[in-house]
This record gives C-alpha cells, sequence and structure tokens, in this order.
C-alpha cells in the first residue's frame, strides 16, 4: 500500500521482498517532512534524506 497525500516534491518507493516490504520516503524539499505509513503512524523524513521503514513478513 502506497500512502496517497504526500507532501509534495517527497517520493516514495515500495519494495518487497523474501525479508519483507521495505518502503523508502525520499525527501527532494529543504525541511523535514512528516510522512504517514500504512499502520497509521508518523515519521520525520529529514530535508534532503532518505528514511527506510520495513514492515518484516
Amino acid at each position: 500500500m502506497v500512502p496517497t497525500g504526500l507532501p509534495r516534491d517527497v517520493e516514495l518507493v515500495v519494495r518487497e521482498g523474501e525479508s519483507g516490504t521495505f518502503r523508502f520516503a525520499i525527501n527532494h524539499t529543504d525541511a523535514e517532512v512528516k510522512v504517514v505509513l500504512p499502520d497509521g503512524s508518523r515519521a520525520a523524513v529529514p530535508a534532503g534524506t532518505v528514511e527506510i521503514f520495513r514492515d518484516p513478513r
């Protein structure tokens, strides 16, 4: 599941593998942004960085 309503210039890439689902939140802006994960939790993604979130199988 890919969340909708992401902040502008924030990209989410989802990859699935044997060990789980990986979500890469890529912040192309110069400000920290908050993203809402599929479980409803919120996570901060600092400016110009990538955060990786893993859902184990």
